[in-house]
């Protein structure tokens, strides 16, 4: 295997690169602490990577030469993060753990806050703004707008219907959030705290909860990514205030998680338990696809240069790193 630094100035001396990924070496945490869910995130402003292990730390590594950062010692949680959403103004981090506590990480200042406590596990959280947030709590029916900085939380009831995950149009004010029955509903946030429907969608079939939703730019405008697990990713495109489907890519294995390479105009998800796939938005077809060991994969992230993918390997202390580059056309 190549080294991550080398294959970095290999990469940004060709100047056209071409797709030909290649595992590079990867991280190994420090105490052979292992990621029960592959919990891994990487922070652009930093150049660091985030990682959170089974014994409920959060832990900082150098992005470069994948050494603990000096300085930032782990900070202790109650439990694993559930999920997570990053405020890229004010460098905050929302962190909300399977344990029904929810906590606010200013990577700047190195300082992690407990905001709240819950009996239940808190299975989403999103950004809607520099201090309003959304969550929602397993098996109910609604979902919360919360305040940093304040303990006021205000209920959004959800069509009866838990919610499964959010994600947050900054530049269009427009949050998604997906429902257990397929469905999507968009909200407008340019009013906090008053959350109107601006539209929604039957993303997917009733029985698959969207899983995963996800947004980036393709030709010059912004595409919205939907996953579930039956198997499909669709493509969207907000237009005339409604979403269009541009495109449904057929995975023919269970998929978990997926990030955009908008250079390469492809998603790299996990398939199965051991495979990296590589689906072109454009043509809807495979391109490339990575056989790794049997240990399970959950979670995929991109580095600074949007080059690089990080895949933390569960039940061990390695997140490998898939470098996307080649020479030559795209």
């Amino acid at each position: 295997m190549q080294s991550l630094e080398n294959s970095n100035n290999r990469a940004s001396s060709s100047r056209r690169p071409l797709f030909s990924p290649l595992v590079v070496n990867p991280l190994r945490t420090q105490g052979n602490l292992h990621f029960p869910d592959g919990s891994a995130f990487y922070n652009q402003k930093h150049n660091m990577i985030i990682t959170n292990t089974d014994d409920h730390t959060i832990q900082f590594y150098d992005a470069t030469t994948l050494l603990p950062l000096k300085g930032r010692e782990p900070k202790k949680l109650d439990s694993l993060i559930a999920d997570f959403s990053y405020h890229q103004e004010t460098d905050t981090y929302l962190l909300s753990c399977e344990g029904g506590y929810i906590y606010s990480y200013n990577a700047s200042r190195h300082e992690l806050k407990q905001l709240k406590e819950f009996e239940e596990y808190v299975i989403a959280i999103e950004f809607v703004s520099s201090s309003f947030y959304v969550f929602s709590i397993i098996e109910r029916q609604e979902f919360y707008l919360g305040i940093l900085n304040s303990n006021k939380i205000f209920p959004i009831r959800s069509k009866n219907r838990n919610s499964y995950c959010f994600h947050h149009l900054a530049q269009k004010k427009l949050l998604f959030v997906s429902l257990d029955n397929g469905t999507v509903i968009i909200y407008r946030t340019d009013n906090l705290p008053k959350m109107p429907i601006f539209c929604s969608i039957s993303a997917h079939k009733v029985s698959h909860a969207v899983v995963r939703i996800q947004s980036g730019i393709l030709n010059g405008k912004e595409i919205v990514m939907t996953a579930t697990k039956d198997m499909k990713i669709k493509i969207w495109q907000i237009t005339r205030g409604t979403m269009r489907l541009l495109r449904v890519i057929q995975i023919k294995e269970r998929t978990g998680g997926f990030v955009y390479l908008e250079s390469y105009k492809m998603i790299a998800m996990i398939c199965g338990s051991n495979s990296i796939q590589f689906w072109s938005i454009t043509s809807g077809k495979l391109e490339k696809a990575l056989d790794m060991d049997k240990n399970e994969r959950y979670v995929l992230f991109l580095m600074k240069d949007k080059n690089t993918v990080g895949v933390p390997r569960c039940r061990t202390n390695l997140i490998e790193f898939i470098q996307l580059y080649s020479r030559g056309d795209r």
